[in-house]
């Protein structure tokens, strides 16, 4: 059975937004093949939806996720 989240983040700018999706984007792009995530900019949000047979992977997908979103908003300055 499929585990699937989405997590959602809220900028107060959509090119803030597509700055931040660009960057969280690239490191999808290593996700291992048990593993889908994509992420994407809707207008000010950026979006992450995450997908996986196994619940412990998604969970420590979302907190990597996380994590890097933190990092990218510090860096940016956000």
């Amino acid at each position: 059975m499929a585990v699937e989240a989405r997590l959602t983040f809220e900028y107060t700018k959509a090119g803030v937004a597509a700055d931040v999706a660009r960057l969280l984007q690239v490191d999808n792009e290593i996700a291992p093949r048990n593993l889908e995530v994509q992420t994407t900019a809707e207008n000010n949000h950026v979006i992450t939806k995450i997908k996986s047979n196994r619940g412990k992977t998604v969970f420590a997908t979302l907190d990597d996720v996380v994590f890097s979103e933190k990092l990218i908003s510090e860096i940016l300055n956000i």
